[in-house]
């Protein structure tokens, strides 16, 4: 497990404790019988197991796995791994491991050193103080959190418009009878003020128990915000004033493609703007970086040498593969100062799945042990180039079709432009069906279909007419569901599409915002 000196840091862990649900305090308690006994089994010496139900290493079928790699470096050079390396054979010992449920219940061995140096490159002051864990992806992971601290009645807040797969587990799969608070958002983030606003009327007015914040601080999804360090510290601040525990997911950090910062560890690149790599990511010339995780470590220090006990044991730090390497391996890592809340994560996990598929999680080590740090930022940069390219290709065909039809942020990070219709007489965009879910088996209407004024999902109608689809932004928010509740905003995503089908759907959103113009 990636964490020193547990014993010692067992007394860190008061605050998760005390916001534990019942279910976290009570249901999730141990690995089960058979795992602790292997847990606690493991580097003894010479050990003879009489314990398993696993086959023997010879009826294993697979003796060795293959990886291609893609050439997608931008700035090849004769020492560039990507370059150099195109494919990497996986040694049996590890193949057999990838066919094998993982025995230690934190994750693959090999995986979690990779992920340590990440960590301690990346948020270098959490190196000494965090505890960590693989995970099959956060969105999981997120439910199983929910379902630890959360009792019916409780209260989470999120962004006013959130990542929509966890505001769905949130509504549906973790615990009944929860409320969901969203926060007033404006182009640069969560806005502190109104956060303390929003958990002082919820305490004192709705008598609610107010115990995490979900956040997604980097290219944010759907609205493509980025928070910076001044927000980031402000928002910490009420978090602790108020006993509130961060959920921080991250994943779209590795995905920031421009940057105001004159570092040297950033590269320009003629077709995609400033890209960091992954020296860019770990510069700390400026504290754009930094995540609420390194902060909670700094407070967490700074209450142990004056004896403030407030700092410290506030966040949990979601990390992906996903935007990496691919959202289909499901693995990634969650790390928090408070041992207790990776211990029953971990618990949860291993109880629910009996860990994280072990196939991924030997592959994506390797990936990493064979790239290293020089071919990880190669990656990075390439990677970070394409998303640059294309959030520059979105923007430059907004601001030549749809000036005056809508507004919008440049984002610099992530895979989101966030557009607000209001522009062009749109108050209320709509959900796509008279159900209230966006069915995306529903047949696509005619073009020749003229919009009602009555009819919520007009503009959709118009778009997919057009063969154009977006997703509204109700689908992001907590209330998106209410009847009466009106939202302006569509997301679009650069992600996927070529620069010449950006420009074409722009194009085509442009036109279906002046046909509905025409209608009203």
């Amino acid at each position: 497990m990636a964490h020193t000196k547990q014993k010692e840091r067992k007394k860190d862990t008061a605050i998760a404790t005390k916001l534990l649900s019942k279910a976290g305090s009570d249901t999730l308690s141990d690995f089960g019988q058979l795992r602790a006994i292997v847990q606690n089994c493991q580097g003894i010496p010479n050990l003879i197991g009489l314990h398993g139900g696993l086959p023997p290493d010879e009826c294993y079928p697979i003796t060795s796995i293959s990886l291609q790699f893609q050439n997608t470096d931008p700035t090849p050079t004769p020492n560039n791994n990507i370059n150099n390396q195109h494919a990497i054979t996986i040694p049996l010992s590890q193949t057999l491991a990838a066919q094998k449920m993982v025995a230690n219940v934190y994750g693959y061995p090999p995986l979690l050193q990779e992920i340590q140096s990440l960590m301690h490159s990346l948020h270098p002051s959490t190196s000494t103080s965090i505890s960590t864990t693989t995970t099959p992806g956060s969105t999981y992971t997120l439910e199983i959190l929910m379902r630890m601290f959360l009792d019916p009645g409780d209260a989470i807040l999120t962004e006013e418009f959130t990542y929509s797969h966890a505001m769905e587990g949130l509504m549906i799969n973790a615990v009944p009878c929860r409320t969901v608070i969203p926060v007033p958002m404006d182009h640069h983030g969560l806005i502190p003020q109104a956060l303390e606003q929003c958990i002082l009327e919820a305490k004192k007015k709705q008598g609610l128990k107010v115990k995490l914040l979900y956040i997604v601080p980097t290219g944010q999804n759907p609205t493509g915000t980025t928070l910076d360090w001044g927000r980031k510290r402000e928002i910490y601040d009420v978090c602790v004033e108020n006993d509130v525990i961060i959920i921080e997911d991250d994943p779209y950090i590795w995905l920031q493609f421009s940057s105001s910062s004159s570092s040297s560890t950033t590269t320009s690149s003629s077709s995609g703007g400033e890209v960091m790599g992954l020296e860019g990511l770990i510069d700390k010339s400026s504290c754009s970086n930094k995540s609420f995780l390194e902060l909670d470590c700094m407070m967490m220090k700074m209450a142990k040498g004056n004896g403030n006990g407030k700092g410290g044991g506030r966040v949990v730090r979601l990390d992906s593969f996903s935007k990496l390497l691919g959202p289909g391996l499901r693995v990634g890592w969650a790390s928090s100062t408070s041992l207790i809340i990776i211990e029953k994560l971990t618990i949860a996990i291993q109880n629910e799945l009996i860990g994280v598929s072990a196939p991924a999680q030997v592959m994506v080590g390797a990936v990493l042990k064979s790239w290293g740090r020089q071919g990880l930022d190669a990656h990075l940069r390439s990677i970070q180039v394409v998303y640059g390219r294309k959030a520059k290709a979105i923007a430059a065909a907004c601001e030549k079709e749809l000036k005056g039809l809508a507004e919008w942020k440049v984002p610099s990070a992530g895979m989101f432009l966030w557009l607000d219709l209001k522009p062009s007489g749109i108050e209320d965009v709509g959900i796509g069906t008279t159900s209230g879910n966006a069915d995306e088996t529903s047949p696509s209407p005619s073009p020749s279909s003229s919009p009602s004024s009555s009819s919520s999902s007009s503009v959709l109608t118009l778009l997919q007419g057009k063969g154009v689809i977006v997703v509204p932004g109700k689908v992001f928010h907590p209330h998106g569901r209410r009847e009466g509740f009106k939202c302006s905003f569509i997301r679009v995503s650069f992600a996927g599409p070529s620069e010449e089908q950006l420009e074409e759907g722009v194009v085509r959103l442009a036109a279906a915002l002046k046909e509905y113009r025409q209608h009203q």
